[in-house]
This record gives C-alpha cells, structure tokens and sequence, in this order.
C-alpha cells in the first residue's frame, strides 16, 4: 500500500511539471484571439525585426484580420485539419495554412507518407467505424525520395501540391492559404537557429499557430528538434518581443492521419471524434 501511494504522488507530480512545461509555451484556445488582438501594436516591431536581418517580412494580414495558422508542408485535407478548422472557428480566428512545398520528401516522416499515399476515410461501416482505404495517388512512390514535394506528379497529371489543394478547397471552399514568399530564397541563408525563431515571429502578433510540439503525429521524432531547436528559438523570441508567440495546443488521435473522402468530404464537421 505504502510503494503504490508513493508511486501515485510521483505519477501526480510527473503529471503537474507536464502541464507546467505545456503552460509555459501554449496558450489557451480560449484565449486566444483576445490576446492576439490585444497585441495589433507589436507587428510593426516584428516587421522591423525582419528588415534589421535584410529580410522582407512576408505574412500579408489586413488591419483586423485576425488568422489562425497550419503551418505543414502541404495545405491539404485530413481530419487533423478539420479538427483545426472547427477549432479556429470556435476561436473567432480565421483559419489559414502556411505550407512549404519547397520541403524534400523522405520516407521516415508519417505526413510525408501520407501525402503519397493518403489513407481516405470514405463512409462509416456496420459497426460504427470508417471504412478507410490507401489511395496509391504516384505512379513511382519508391521515386520521391528526395524529391521537393512541389516536384512531385500525381497519377492523374496534377502536382501533388495541387492535387491535395483542390480537395482542401472542396471541402472548405473559403480555405485562406498564404503564399510561400514566407519561405522565399533569403529564408534559405538563415541557420535553422535564425530561421525558427524568425518563423515564430509570425506568431508575436500577426496571427496563432496551432501545433503540438511534445507529442502529436511526430512523437519521439520531435524528442531532439523541441528542446535544441524549437524551445531556444521559442524563449529567444520572448526575450526580443517581451511575450511569448501565440501557440494553441492542438490534440492528436490515430484517426487525424485519415483523409475524408466520398460522403465525409460533405458531412466532415459531424465526425463523432472531432472535438470530443
């Protein structure tokens, strides 16, 4: 009895430094848009950031414009990325996505994967569960490798950056996708130190990110990228703007990897799993 509460008190305080940790670089869902709004004075000093670096600064937002932001490789449609719609909405923000299709695809990334070979979500069985099938979308998937991803054809003769866009856009039509000056050829000269905390810039005041940084679809790949990458850059930005950047924690479950398809690309926004 005596080990079993001890080890309850350590699985408590484990779980207490966790959310702590999670406090420090997110910011609630609900609070979001407040906080966003409230920091319209610091864009001019983020846009001066960038010009001090020889850098123009990309992310055109209108005067109360306030956006939510996905920043993958691909603006694409998976159930993570309806989960990310529904959240902005209830945010008041708008949802946007910020790709980089300049990004090489490799095998070891499960996203990468499923841009070549998306898992499609179609209808729900007798039992209640989707029915899901893989959709070989490339002739040659063993070819990608090391391919940009915007280099990359599909079977029917589309880009595959297009080929995802169109259902993107079919399945939300208002679909805000920004443009990839964000990642124009200045971008490139950066080191991975400068270029991280220059992408977190974005979200001081012109706009939220929504990601996961200590779990999601990435799991123990991001065990090295999140403390030697992400969260030096992280605290290099609060330190130069006095405030952290605006990141809303978003969930992961198995079923996000899935594409809706067929009927689910109309009924998506009823999925059980979404926002549960």
């Amino acid at each position: 009895m005596e080990s079993g509460t001890r080890q309850r008190g350590v699985n408590t305080d484990v779980a207490v430094l966790w959310r702590n940790v999670m406090s420090h670089h997110y910011i609630s869902l609900e609070n979001a848009k407040q906080e966003l709004v409230a920091r319209a004075c610091l864009r001019q000093s983020v846009v001066q950031y960038w010009e001090r670096k020889g850098l123009q600064f990309p992310l055109e937002i209108r005067e109360g414009q306030y956006c939510s932001v996905f920043a993958r490789q691909i603006a694409a449609f998976r159930f993570e990325d309806a989960q990310f719609i529904l959240m902005s909405e209830r945010a008041g923000l708008v949802p946007s996505w910020l790709p980089y299709t300049a990004d090489k695809f490799v095998t070891r990334s499960a996203l990468k994967r499923s841009y070549i070979m998306p898992l499609l979500a179609r209808r729900y069985g007798r039992n209640g569960g989707l029915v899901t099938e893989y959709a070989n979308i490339v002739a040659k998937a063993d070819g990608c490798s090391g391919k940009k991803l915007n280099e990359i054809v599909t079977t029917d003769n589309r880009m595959l950056c297009t080929w995802h866009k169109d259902r993107l856009l079919q399945a939300y039509p208002q679909a805000s996708v920004f443009d990839e000056g964000a990642y124009a050829s200045p971008w490139a000269t950066l080191s991975t130190s400068d270029r991280y905390e220059a992408f977190l810039s974005f979200f001081v005041a012109h706009s939220v990110l929504f990601e996961d940084y200590h779990g999601g679809e990435s799991g123990s790949a991001l065990d090295a990228f999140t403390p030697t990458v992400f969260e030096p850059a992280f605290d290099r930005v609060c330190k130069r703007f006095g405030v952290a950047p605006l990141i809303v924690a978003v969930p992961w479950k198995a079923e996000f990897s899935y594409y809706p398809d067929g009927e689910l690309m109309d009924t998506w926004r009823s999925v059980p799993f979404l926002n549960d």
